[in-house]
């Protein structure tokens, strides 16, 4: 009887674990606090807008000149994304970014694209902390704040999910 009764606690426990998963894309239990997981340097593997990726872009458009239409390529990276966590509560944020586009004020006599190119940099520093039920992430910058969704807040892995809208942005971020 005794081994039936822990046969059947075994059973009960392994439906019960997955049921008890947080986050949709994990971990289903974890030994680090939720604080401890996000602590930390971590990069930006995967940058996705409404589901296309923004970490490397490529565009053809059109531009409209004495000669007509143009086709040209529009590209823009971003390169270095990298967020860092302080259980302390603060945060910072970092990208490059270089963008090449057409360049609107050339004159089109020959009726080739000219292009344009800039570099940049951008840092972001604030406050972080969880939401209530510590799904979500609150960021806070100099006067606004965005919270984002916790899909997986694994040891060297965190999925947020950040919505506007109808707009949706994924950051997959891995140490």
């Amino acid at each position: 009887m005794k081994k039936i009764s822990i046969l059947l606690l075994l059973c009960v426990m392994l439906f019960a674990i997955p049921a008890c998963q947080k986050y949709e894309d994990g971990p289903m239990f974890s030994l680090r606090s939720k604080k401890a997981r996000v602590d930390g340097d971590w990069r930006v593997t995967k940058l996705e807008f409404n589901n296309n990726n923004v970490l490397q872009d490529n565009e053809t458009l059109s531009y409209l000149t004495s000669c007509g239409y143009i086709n040209y390529n529009s590209t823009s990276t971003i390169s270095n994304y990298n967020w860092t966590f302080n259980k302390s509560g603060t945060f910072n944020s970092s990208y490059n970014l270089s963008q090449t586009y057409i360049n609107t004020s050339a004159t089109y006599t020959n009726c080739y694209a000219v292009y344009e190119t800039t570099n940049g940099s951008q840092t972001e520093n604030g406050t972080w902390e969880f939401t209530d039920n510590k799904e979500g992430l609150i960021l806070k910058y100099n006067t606004a704040q965005r919270i984002y969704t916790i899909l997986a807040l694994k040891n060297n892995e965190i999925h947020l999910r950040y919505t506007s809208g109808q707009d949706v942005i994924d950051f997959h971020l891995e140490q």
